[in-house]
C-alpha cells in the first residue's frame, strides 16, 4: 500500500514538471522607438499543453501609456500544444525611454510573467533626404513709360465710361431683385472652409496653433450638423469615444483619432508640428468628412 501511494505522488510531481516545461509566455513589439502620440502594437504570445485552462490579465491602464485598442484572443491547436496570441495598441505623450511592465498569464493555479519591454519615445525629426529650396533673388520690374498709344487708349476708355454712365442714369431706376442663392449643404460649407484654411496656411497667414484649432472646429461642426451629436461642446477624448462607434473604416478611424490627439498636443503641450504633419492632418480631416458623406 505504501509503495502504491509513493508511486502516485511521484507520478503527480512528474506530470507537474512536464506541464511547467511546456508553458512558455512572451511579449514583443513591432518597433523599439516611436514618435510622441504614435500608436504601437504589443503582442502577447504563449504556448501550453492542450486542454489546460488559462487567462491573460491585461491591466486597464499602463503608466505613461494609454491603451487605445485590444484585439480578440486568437488560439491555434498544434501537434505539440496550444498557441495563443493577443495584441494591444498603445500610445504615449511622455518623451524618453518608457518601460512596459510584464503581463501576467495564469495557467491553472500558477502565474507566468512575460518580459518587460522598453520603448524610446521622441519627437518626429525631419528627414535628412528632404531637399532644400534655394531663395531666388527679386527681379526688378522695368520702369513704367507712357506712350502715345497708351494715352489714347486711356482717354478713349474714360470717354466711353462717361457715355455709359450718362445713358444708365437717364433710364428709370428699377428695383433690383436679389438672386436667390440656395444655401450650401454642411458638406459643401465644410469643404469650402477647409480650402480657405489651407490657402491661409500655404500663405503663412495662420499659425500652427490656429491651424489645428480651426481644423478641429470644422470637423466638429460638420459632425454636429450631420450626426445629431453636439460635438462642439465635447472634448476631443469624448469625440474619440463617439467616433469609435461610427461606421468609418478602421484604418481611417485610427488616422482621424491620431489627428485629434495631435491637435490637443499642439494646443495644450505647445508642440510645434512639422509641415508634413500639418499637411497630413488637413488631408486626414478632408477624407474623413468625405467618408462620412458617403456612409
Amino acid at each position: 500500500m505504501l509503495k502504491r501511494i509513493t508511486f502516485i505522488i511521484s507520478l503527480v510531481l512528474l506530470s507537474a514538471g512536464v506541464l511547467n516545461a511546456q508553458v512558455l509566455v512572451k511579449s514583443f513589439m513591432d518597433t523599439d522607438s516611436i514618435g510622441i502620440g504614435t500608436p504601437v502594437k504589443v503582442t502577447i504570445e504563449g504556448r501550453l499543453p492542450l486542454g489546460i485552462p488559462y487567462s491573460i490579465k491585461i491591466p486597464d491602464s499602463i503608466p505613461h501609456f494609454e491603451i487605445i485598442d485590444k484585439s480578440e484572443l486568437k488560439e491555434e491547436n498544434e501537434m505539440d500544444g496550444k498557441k495563443f496570441t493577443q495584441v494591444i495598441t498603445i500610445l504615449s505623450y511622455d518623451s524618453g525611454v518608457q518601460v512596459i511592465p510584464p503581463f501576467e498569464v495564469q495557467v491553472k493555479n500558477k502565474k507566468y510573467l512575460t518580459d518587460k519591454l522598453s520603448l524610446l519615445i521622441g519627437y518626429m525629426q525631419q528627414s535628412e533626404t528632404d531637399a532644400y529650396r534655394d531663395i531666388k533673388a527679386i527681379v526688378p520690374a522695368p520702369p513704367f513709360k507712357w506712350t502715345k498709344e497708351l494715352i489714347a487708349l486711356v482717354v478713349g476708355s474714360v470717354l466711353v465710361l462717361i457715355l455709359i454712365l450718362y445713358l444708365i442714369l437717364r433710364k428709370k431706376k428699377q428695383p433690383k431683385l436679389e438672386p436667390q442663392v440656395p444655401p450650401k449643404s454642411p458638406y459643401e460649407q465644410a469643404m469650402d472652409e477647409l480650402r480657405k484654411l489651407k490657402q491661409g496656411w500655404e500663405r503663412e497667414e495662420v499659425s500652427a496653433r490656429d491651424f489645428y484649432g480651426e481644423l478641429n472646429r470644422i470637423f466638429r461642426w460638420y459632425v454636429q450638423q450631420t450626426q445629431e451629436f453636439s460635438s462642439l461642446d465635447k472634448t476631443n477624448q469624448e469625440m474619440i469615444k463617439f467616433l469609435k462607434h461610427s461606421l468609418l473604416p478602421k484604418e481611417q478611424l485610427e488616422l482621424l483619432i491620431q489627428t485629434l490627439r495631435l491637435s490637443d498636443f499642439v494646443k495644450f503641450a505647445k508642440y510645434i508640428p512639422s509641415k508634413e504633419e500639418m499637411e497630413k492632418s488637413w488631408f486626414v480631416t478632408e477624407i474623413s468628412i468625405k467618408a462620412y458623406q458617403n456612409l
